[in-house]
């Protein structure tokens, strides 16, 4: 991703602070995943937070993804090389805690895959992905539309069929895409809404958290 700069060449510490806040969010929704079990707070807490969390980190990739040639060009220097580095490093690792029992939460399910990476990891190949087809996908006309149209289709894919790593480029595309047509104008005007209407948007998140089904948090 590229360095959080303004129109203006100084550089905006507001995406820092929210990308901040997304990894936080990240880190804790994972922890959840423990708790699942001991009761629906923690359900829906994890739902509510994967809800907006991946989408937010998707839109603020795009936002600073405007030269779409030079993404092309270094996406994999950027991105798939670091995928494939840590995604290596990783699979070493958890199939030695495995083998040494230091490591049971999932064990069962756990896939040491390069293709089909990790949940640590499937961000960094979707947005490799996006950035390598990003000049394609602004050739057709509405890009949005059609990748929100992808998306659901996507998400109508059985979950066990389409591993977050490979669903993940379809359903999280539209809020890069998004990112990527959002001007500094557009940005500052959404910064400038009311905190009343802000704080109603947030609150209505609760909605879907509490009350669809666990696996919404696959269809964003």
């Amino acid at each position: 991703m590229a360095e959080p700069m303004s129109g203006h060449g100084t550089r905006d510490y507001a995406f820092d602070n929210i990308r901040a806040v997304m990894l936080f969010l990240v880190a804790f929704g994972h922890t959840l995943d423990v708790y699942l079990s001991s009761g629906a707070i923690e359900t829906d807490l994890m739902k509510y937070i994967y809800l907006f969390h991946m989408p937010m980190f998707s839109f603020i990739t795009g936002y600073f993804t405007k030269d779409l040639e030079k993404a092309h060009k270094t996406a994999i220097e950027k991105c798939l090389i670091p995928y494939l580095l840590f995604q290596g490093v990783y699979i070493l690792a958890a199939k030695g805690m495995i083998w040494a029992g230091a490591a049971t939460f999932n064990s069962d399910v756990f896939n040491a895959s390069l293709i089909l990476p990790s949940s640590a990891f499937y961000y960094l190949l979707a947005v490799f992905f996006w950035k390598l087809s990003a000049q394609v996908l602004f050739r057709l006309r509405h890009p949005l539309i059609l990748s929100v149209i992808a998306a659901l289709l996507v998400s109508l894919t059985p979950f066990s069929d389409w591993h977050t790593g490979r669903g993940a480029f379809f359903t999280l595309m539209p809020f890069f895409i998004a990112g990527v047509l959002c001007s500094r104008e557009q940005a500052d005007r959404i910064r400038r809404m009311p905190k009343p209407a802000a704080l109603l948007i947030m609150a209505l998140g609760i909605l879907p958290a509490v009350f669809l089904p666990y696996a919404i948090h696959s269809v964003r």
